[in-house]
């Protein structure tokens, strides 16, 4: 006998997307670490006295309870962790913030377990929240989000003869996944 999926379930969750949905609903796009990107509707939570309304604004992280549905998963309570207040105050913090979560939201699936993808981004708002904005904080999480889902090129050495690689001519060859040395690439 196969055992049934919980009906309801928690989750620790960034709030990458959160749009009006109906009269007083919102629908949200969530990050999490062991179910991927979650999609749930906040009923009433519009609504002047919601419990919900304050917890399901965008770039907050939270614990959330939720409930599934047929087509969409309903949240029944949310607790925040991490405003990101800061981040979230500053416009060049915020569109830096916007733009790190968007693409962990590209680099998980629904349904899919990327726990280093959720810590990374969760670690990084956090830095961006606390520290003064650095025009590099965006490109150490390019890297550090390729490196995570194994998409980070070889750099250090040459990818055909795995010779370490001094100041030259080198090629970047996408189809190699890395750099080649002007021997290999002369042998070609």
């Amino acid at each position: 006998m196969v055992s049934a999926r919980p009906r309801s379930y928690s989750v620790e969750a960034v709030i990458a997307r959160a749009n009006d949905f109906g009269e007083a609903d919102r629908l949200l796009t969530m990050i999490t670490p062991f179910r991927g990107v979650v999609r749930a509707v906040a009923r009433g939570a519009r609504k002047p006295k919601s419990k919900l309304g304050g917890n399901t604004d965008l770039l907050l992280h939270v614990k959330a309870s939720l409930y599934e549905g047929r087509t969409l998963d309903g949240l029944s309570q949310v607790d925040s962790i991490h405003s990101f207040r800061s981040a979230r105050s500053s416009l060049e913090k915020m569109s830096t913030a916007m733009y790190l979560v968007e693409l962990s939201e590209r680099f998980s699936v629904e349904g899919g377990s990327n726990p280093a993808l959720f810590n990374h981004l969760v670690r990084t708002l956090v830095f961006l929240d606390e520290e003064s904005l650095s025009p590099l904080i965006s490109r150490w999480f390019e890297v550090r989000l390729l490196h995570l889902n194994g998409f980070l090129p070889v750099i250090g050495h040459c990818v055909d003869c795995e010779t370490a690689l001094e100041p030259e001519e080198h090629v970047f060859s996408p189809a190699r996944g890395g750099l080649v040395c002007p021997d290999c690439r002369a042998a070609e």
